[in-house]
């Protein structure tokens, strides 16, 4: 697995890349100070191909995770979309 950072100053973050990474996602974000009721955001195809490997492996670790899928195009991606 690989860490790359986004520099985008005070809205920087990271993202983590590696092949089969998923299923121990709910592991690997244990070492993190997360709340665990979660909420992941995603694109319907995306949620289709991937979706329930994310949930069974953040429920498997004790995470409470709620999906919720947006269409595709920057205009859905906004905290007033994902909270509708």
């Amino acid at each position: 697995m690989r860490k790359v950072r986004v520099a985008l100053g005070t809205r920087s973050y990271s993202i983590f890349i590696g092949q089969g990474i998923l299923p121990q996602l709910g592991e690997n974000l244990l070492s993190f100070s997360f709340d665990r009721k979660t909420v992941v955001v995603t694109h319907p195809r995306i949620e289709k191909l991937y979706g329930q490997t994310l949930l069974r492996s953040l429920r498997r670790h004790g995470w409470h995770p709620t999906l919720i899928s947006l269409p595709a195009g920057e205009r859905y991606k906004t905290l007033r979309m994902v909270s509708r």
